[in-house]
């Protein structure tokens, strides 16, 4: 499979954002978000059509190429992440890439 060892662990996740990159413009601290698992390079053809998931080079949080959200910090892309609404709670944020799936 995908999986690399050794590798931490966590694929569907939520978090608060602690800081920001100096080109961040969508996110600062103290945000909730959530994001996608995988994790593309955004310039390829897949990328730039939104098939990150196909993306030759992708990262995909916590098996491939990239650390899990079990990790202390998760470094993501900007593109990535999506603000959590203030109605919907970490735990349930946690599970839209499992409801994405299933959509």
């Amino acid at each position: 499979g995908l999986l690399e060892l050794p590798r931490i662990p966590g694929h569907e996740w939520s978090g608060t954002v602690t800081e920001v990159g100096e080109a961040v413009t969508k996110f600062k601290p103290g945000d909730r978000v959530t994001g996608d698992t995988a994790i593309g390079c955004g310039v390829c053809e897949y990328c730039l059509a939104g098939k990150y998931n196909l993306c030759p080079t992708r990262q995909t949080v916590g098996i491939l190429r990239k650390e899990g959200a079990f990790a202390e910090q998760l470094v993501m892309p900007e593109r990535h992440l999506y603000l959590v609404p203030d109605s919907i709670s970490m735990d349930e944020a946690t599970l839209t890439e499992p409801a994405a799936v299933a959509v």
